[in-house]
């Protein structure tokens, strides 16, 4: 396996599971500390962000094959 793609399955390994982790650890947070007046809509940007990062790394990896 080329360097490239073991360089993407480690970013992809290591971004899901911390992204894992993140999402969650908000969720209950939000969850816990939620009121009526919340903002939730810059924590949505900052997953989609990452999802469409990790979505470009699966693309790279596809190509690359």
């Amino acid at each position: 396996m080329p360097d490239f793609q073991t360089a993407v399955i480690r970013v992809l390994i290591a971004g899901t599971l911390i992204m894992g982790i993140g999402f969650t650890g908000l969720w209950f947070v939000f969850r816990a500390f939620d009121s009526k007046n919340s903002e939730r809509k810059p924590v949505l940007l900052i997953c989609a962000l990452l999802l469409f990062i990790m979505t470009c790394c699966v693309l790279l990896y596809i190509v690359s094959r």
